[in-house]
């Protein structure tokens, strides 16, 4: 791999800026199936990652390394999500048209289950990409804990993404095809600090 040289921020930034638009555009285009956007998303972390902590000049091919590297996995995962979603969806529209006590118990279940599922996806493909799990059980298991280990980190996370979504909604419509390249490009300035935080807040084993 071949590392940019250490450089003020300012002089950093027009590459990195390229990053983020190659990138973000790589995801856009590679995620157009659907099913492969857990690949996509797993391979936008592991090049923005390299551009972003380990300055690496030439993150388009690790994008397309990562993509088949972490392609079974990530797409077994994705595809969970994926059901996960329609079936709250569901139930969110199901119970929000009743009026009963039940259906406002039920609908308070969905509604938190729901959220506890946005902040998993928030670092799950970080996890995948840092962690390196092997099955679909360790690498949701690791989500977890990171998410509510840095609960307020993983809610700066979320908050970043719908803020960079909203704005290329309502206000920019230009930066759509990037948006990902951006907000991958956010959460990897935040991710090393998060690791590391969850990795000194694990307990310690007694011997």
């Amino acid at each position: 791999m071949e590392r940019r040289e250490s450089h003020s921020p300012f002089q950093r930034l027009p590459e990195l800026l390229l990053d983020i638009i190659l990138l973000g555009i790589m995801w856009t285009l590679t995620s157009l199936g659907v099913v492969t956007v857990g690949a996509s998303t797993a391979a936008l972390n592991d090049s923005m990652r390299a551009a972003v902590v380990d300055q690496e000049k030439k993150p388009l091919p690790i994008f397309f390394r990562a993509f088949r590297e972490h392609f079974s996995l990530a797409t077994k995962v994705w595809l969970l999500h994926l059901i996960a979603i329609a079936v709250l969806t569901l139930d969110i529209l199901y119970y929000s048209a009743g009026d009963s006590v039940q259906d406002t118990l039920a609908m308070t279940a969905v509604c938190v289950l729901a959220t506890m599922l946005a902040f998993e996806m928030s670092v799950v493909f970080a996890c995948i990409v840092h962690y390196r799990p092997v099955t679909v059980r360790a690498c949701f298991a690791q989500a977890f804990d990171l998410a509510f280990r840095c609960f307020w980190d993983s809610l700066q996370l979320l908050f970043i993404t719908a803020a960079v979504m909203m704005a290329g909604i309502f206000l920019f419509h230009g930066i759509l095809p990037f948006a990902a390249g951006m907000i991958a490009c956010a959460h990897w300035k935040l991710m090393p600090r998060i690791f590391q935080k969850a990795h000194f807040r694990k307990p310690q084993k007694r011997t």
